[in-house]
């Protein structure tokens, strides 16, 4: 589950958060804070998902620890590698035509794949 509050204050989200977070602990649901590393920490979330525009997978690796899923967003295969080098637990491919939509063109995530099962 991803707690993807992008206008919500820090207070709401850390609130939001620390119930969704006992909710999916009772089911044995990983709890995934968008943006945030410094809320999924105190959230006491499983982990955080960094976007292209935010501050990196390797920064919040270090603010996070290994313990924690960190995943990332990619626009295409070189994207996706990137991610995939600087530590991503998993990569999320954003064609940049349809930002809005968190759908994947079938060729697209083949490319990915192929190129990650490369390296």
């Amino acid at each position: 589950v991803q707690l993807r509050e992008k206008h919500a204050s820090d207070e709401e989200i850390n609130s939001e958060g620390k119930k969704l977070n006992e909710i999916c602990r009772k089911h044995h649901v990983p709890l995934i804070v968008n943006d945030r590393p410094d809320l999924a920490k105190k959230i006491g979330a499983a982990g955080v998902h960094v976007g292209l525009s935010d501050m990196g997978i390797e920064k919040a690796r270090e603010l996070l620890g290994e313990d924690f899923i960190i995943g990332g967003s990619a626009h295409n295969v070189k994207g996706a590698l990137q991610a995939q080098k600087a530590g991503a637990d998993y990569i999320i491919g954003i064609p940049r035509h349809d930002r809005d939509f968190f759908l994947l063109d079938k060729r697209f995530l083949q490319r990915v794949v192929v190129n990650i099962q490369r390296t």
